[in-house]
């Protein structure tokens, strides 16, 4: 067999104990949950556990799902782990140019934890740069001053690199402060604001709400050097209205609002990654924990693990996998669409790999390539 459990461990172990801040003991438990989690496709001690060889553990299958919850009870500094991890994956990553395109926004975990997360798009997803995750009934769950946090970390990661860095957000995040901040920072936004945001166009004088802007299905309207808010924040604004659900878009930008638009469909992919983690992936919603520390160093092996799919995923891009797995077709016209995400290519060509009688390559170096 090719690729066993025990392969698999000693390689990612070579690469990961170069950026990971953990014992050897600690390092083995976090490889091991990782590699169960994606195999079990579940975020549940019980359901990692059978999924565990006798390399990670000898004892009876109770006494492994003990081991993975003490793990994940364990007092770690998952900010900084995943910092560091995170900042090997960009000394590796491959980019196809030099735009960086970053999502925020936050998510919840039923009205137990509230999780904000930064992300980088790859493709059609987004891969989880940094994350912050408070109880839900917490009074500053959704503090301005964690976004902040969020956009520091963000110009720190790519400080050392040439790239342009846009952010992009939904209305949930209407603030001038934060968009003074985005900016001070070095980067570029495109954010969504709420239609009841005060306005000051140039010769425009009977719209002092954007919702006061009339626009139809199909319609782009475009204003630069509008002022927003009662500090009159200048800025570049962008109307248009979502075809899918008739929703009018009020976008924030620095850039021209035709790009501004352009850069916000984006936005989106942040919404795949989460469902990835969800009900299409690792089923994080059936974790009942109400434990702090236990949610954070889980879904930080979860993102780990989501991290490395992805990498998998775009590599079969790069080495011509796609077809192999059938994560390509070609239509009647030589057309040549992707009908698997990056996720769902990885998550595939892993259980290929996995246990194969055939000597297939399994990548365990984290190397991202843009796509």
């Amino acid at each position: 067999m090719f690729n066993t459990q025990i392969d698999i461990t000693t390689k990612l172990t070579e690469c990961l104990q170069k950026c990971i801040i953990l014992n050897k003991k600690l390092l083995k438990n976090l490889i091991n949950i990782v590699i169960g989690m994606i195999v079990s496709m579940s975020s549940i001690p019980s359901d990692i556990a059978p999924e565990l060889k006798t390399s990670y553990s000898s004892g009876l299958l109770p006494s492994v799902v003990k081991r993975i919850q003490r793990f994940f009870y364990s007092t770690l500094n998952v900010p900084l782990i995943y910092y560091y991890f995170i900042e090997y994956i960009l000394e590796k990553y491959k980019p196809c140019n030099n735009r960086i395109t970053l999502i925020f926004d936050h998510t919840t975990c039923d009205d137990r934890f509230v999780v904000l997360k930064f992300a980088m798009k790859i493709n059609k997803r987004a891969i989880p740069l940094w994350f912050k995750i408070c109880k839900y009934s917490d009074d500053d769950a959704y503090s301005r001053e964690y976004v902040k946090d969020g956009v520091q970390a963000m110009q720190e990661l790519f400080a050392p690199y040439d790239y342009r860095v846009k952010i992009l957000a939904d209305r949930g995040f209407r603030d001038m402060d934060l968009f003074g901040y985005i900016r001070a920072c070095g980067f570029n936004f495109a954010i969504r604001v709420a239609g009841d945001t005060n306005v000051k166009i140039k010769n425009r004088k009977n719209i002092k709400k954007l919702r006061d802007i009339r626009i139809l299905l199909g319609q782009k309207k475009l204003y630069k050097n509008v002022k927003l808010f009662e500090d009159e924040f200048l800025c570049n604004i962008a109307v248009a209205v979502n075809e899918e659900d008739g929703d009018v878009w009020y976008i924030v930008t620095d850039m021209s609002p035709i790009t501004g638009l352009r850069e916000y469909c984006k936005r989106f992919q942040i919404e795949e990654m989460f469902k990835d983690f969800k009900s299409n992936g690792f089923n994080l919603e059936a974790t009942r924990t109400n434990n702090l520390t236990y949610f954070t160093s889980l879904y930080m092996c979860i993102c780990i693990g989501y991290v490395w799919i992805i990498t998998l995923g775009a590599s079969c891009s790069k080495d011509k996998k796609n077809k192999e797995i059938g994560a390509i077709k070609t239509t009647n016209d030589n057309k040549v669409i992707r009908i698997y995400s990056l996720f769902k290519t990885g998550l595939k060509w892993f259980k290929l790999c996995y246990y194969s009688e055939i000597d297939r390559y399994l990548k365990c170096d984290f190397v991202l390539y843009g796509t």
